[in-house]
């Protein structure tokens, strides 16, 4: 029978110290093919035979897999490899081949070889480094196909199985005017084998016979060149890096646009527009102008012009109001001044300017009522895990039946100030945010007074960090333990009564009871809440797992030893949750079969039959009989109820709110059921 060996790293290191090959006398720079044929004329008659056997074999023999390479000390490593074999054609052992590439003349030469089922192989000494392995399965008949093949590096333990220069991409051409143009590309360098610059390559289709030319490289790390549009427009242009031993695969194709005609120059381009103009008070009556601005690079501003208009005077006209110098998207507006006005915005150079942008108003500042301050203290407090309570304190002299709050937020992705709520009384002092898509959004308040806004507040960021109210912390919860033991003296008996040893444990229970830290009942009565309870996070070995009393989450499927753990809920309501293992669970739940009967079939128990081991006239291999029986059954429960004792249990709370979501409290420490006072007997008997 074939076996398919399946190592993990760490034994692989156990066995690689002796259960394999060794290289140290191999023949690496051998430079014969593998072969099944011999020198005498014995093996001759043997090929001869051999050959007339393997025209009728069709069968293929299966190729190793995920060949890997493990360190296991200085110049010292395993090549492990996973083989599934044909059943059809079995190997008759691994051929190992080594390719240098430092040779004048790299290929790949025969190293060595393993005997069936031998799939790993020891490497030891420097001379092995900084070559590159592969494996093919072998027999009488031949080879299979290699597998991937690996790089043993010198200086390092990380093996590979990427050998190959990494491909440029992402090949894109930028205008610079006057017909040239810049032509990058992006690249991620194999770690293994770093470029040493780029090779470029272009293609004429105009040509009778079109062919890929090489045009130029460029030194490590250099991913930009300038190619001029007059000589090469309507040239086709590949990249690939290289080193000293050779260049990757050609990137994509790009093309480089042909010169339309003899005049076309960057002159002949218009300056982009500004778009997007933004109003940001700043102050009571100052405003930020913003803009935003792409440059067209065949013809790049040089600073900004803005113009105004009045529509209250006598003939309104557009008026020059100010500049910016190149690069400046905003400038400060005084609205005393300005108020009321209409702002537009052109892109200018020493040509000329571009069209205008849409226009936007400065809001007009009141002679009747001067805003001073914004909201101030402004904070932030959790009170259910997706509901914030945003609060703030305002402090004016006069109350003002028309004073209204506003709040904004804003993305950290993009920083674009969104009104939320614009019309928030004037006596209120806090605004409830709701939904977890809030999380890491900034948050500023303003004031209004008839119709005038203040500056606005300092910025507040909705955070996850972000405490809940002192009252509704999620505190973990404290337990205490209990453990009652279950006995009785019906299978087990002897003449000396002032003994306990014929007590015989049928059932176990292990409660914990939440003493502190409970959940609060502001959490419980919050009208943001749904549902409060706690959870208790059971786990314990798979031998002693009890299938019958519970889902076992995480199971793995195997070893007796694997963790398994489930979740059981308990409402606030009742905080106490119990563990019981007793005589009459099942042992089999689709023959509701208990425990007992199957430990009283197991060892043809009869309960009738313990009072004849107080009669005289019970027979002698009767009552031996009867004392083994009792013996077996008084064994076979406890060890049954006894499972209790390895098993592990954390508890939290768990908070789920009207919005659907949810937050828990840390878990408690693991407490084990064998540690509570009392469990010693059944736990640890010999204490």
């Amino acid at each position: 029978m074939n076996i398919k060996w399946k190592l993990s790293l760490a034994t692989a290191f156990l066995f690689a110290l002796g259960a394999c090959s060794s290289s140290s006398s191999s023949s690496a720079e051998d430079d014969t093919e593998y072969s099944s044929a011999g020198g005498s004329s014995k093996d001759a008659k043997s090929s001869s035979s051999n050959s007339k056997i393997c025209k009728s074999v069709s069968e293929t023999l299966a190729a190793p897999t995920n060949l890997q390479v493990v360190e296991n000390g200085e110049n010292k490593w395993v090549l492990i490899w996973d083989y599934t074999p044909n059943d059809e054609r079995l190997e008759s052992g691994f051929l190992i081949e080594v390719l240098n590439m430092s040779d004048k003349q790299p290929k790949w030469k025969t190293f060595d070889s393993t005997n069936a089922e031998v799939v790993m192989y020891n490497l030891s000494g420097a001379s092995n480094a900084d070559k590159y392995y592969r494996v093919s399965a072998m027999d009488e008949c031949g080879v299979s196909k290699a597998s991937d093949m690996v790089e043993i590096i010198g200086d390092s333990s990380t093996a590979t199985t990427n050998a190959n220069l990494a491909v440029p991409s992402n090949l894109k051409l930028e205008n610079l005017g006057d017909n040239m143009w810049q032509l990058s590309w992006s690249y991620t360098n194999n770690e293994n084998r770093p470029e040493q610059g780029f090779k470029l390559q272009s293609l004429n289709l105009d040509d009778k016979s079109p062919k890929w030319s090489d045009d130029g490289t460029t030194n490590k790390g250099v991913h930009v060149v300038k190619i001029d549009g007059n000589k090469k427009g309507g040239l086709l242009y590949h990249v690939a890096a290289k080193d000293d031993k050779g260049v990757s695969e050609y990137s994509e194709e790009i093309t480089i646009p042909r010169v339309s005609d003899s005049t076309s120059t960057s002159n002949s381009m218009d300056l982009a527009v500004p778009t997007n103009l933004k109003l940001d008070s700043i102050d009571v009556s100052k405003y930020k102008l913003s803009w935003s601005y792409t440059d067209n690079t065949n013809r790049p501003e040089n600073g900004f012009k803005l113009q105004s208009l009045n529509l209250e005077d006598k003939k309104p006209s557009w008026a020059v109001m100010d500049s910016t110098n190149k690069g400046v998207y905003m400038i400060i507006i005084d609205a005393t001044k300005k108020g009321g006005y209409y702002v537009r915005v052109a892109a200018k150079d020493s040509k000329g300017v571009s069209k205008y942008s849409s226009e936007i108003e400065i809001p007009k500042i009141s002679k009747k009522t001067n805003v001073a301050e914004p909201p101030a203290d402004i904070a932030l407090t959790r009170i259910a895990p997706s509901v914030w309570e945003l609060s703030w304190s305002y402090s004016a002299s006069d109350e003002n039946p028309d004073r209204k709050f506003i709040i904004q937020s804003s993305k950290l992705k993009d920083f674009k100030w969104v009104s939320v709520a614009s019309n928030i009384k004037g006596n209120v002092r806090n605004y409830y945010i709701q939904g977890r898509d809030k999380i890491e959004s900034y948050y500023r308040m303003a004031v209004v007074n008839d119709g005038d806004t203040s500056a606005y507040s300092d910025v507040i960021q909705l955070t996850p960090e972000i405490k809940y109210r002192d009252y509704m912390a999620l505190e973990v919860p404290v337990p205490s333990e209990k453990f009652i033991l279950g006995y009785t003296t019906a299978y087990e008996a002897d003449k000396d009564t002032a003994t306990k040893d014929d007590i015989t444990f049928i059932n176990a229970r292990a409660t914990y009871t939440i003493t502190d830290n409970f959940i609060s009942k502001y959490i419980v009565e919050s009208e943001y809440t749904d549902t409060a309870y706690y959870e208790a996070r059971w786990f314990t070995s798979l031998e002693q797992y009890n299938y019958y009393k519970g889902s076992c989450e995480g199971k793995k499927k195997g070893d007796k030893c694997d963790s398994c753990y489930w979740v059981e809920p308990f409402p606030y309501e009742e905080p106490s949750i119990t563990k019981r293992f007793d005589e009459n669970d099942y042992a089999d739940a689709a023959k509701k079969t208990t425990i007992y009967a199957s430990c009283k079939s197991g060892y043809d128990y009869v309960a009738k039959d313990h009072s004849k081991l107080y009669s005289e006239s019970t027979p002698s291999d009767e009552w031996e009989k009867i004392i083994e029986s009792e013996y077996g059954m008084s064994m076979c429960i406890p060890n049954y109820v006894r499972g209790i004792c390895d098993y592990y249990v954390q508890i939290r709370i768990v908070w789920k709110d009207v919005n659907g979501e949810t937050d828990w409290s840390e878990w408690t420490q693991p407490f084990n059921i064998s540690d509570i006072s009392g469990a010693d007997d059944l736990c640890n008997p010999s204490k």
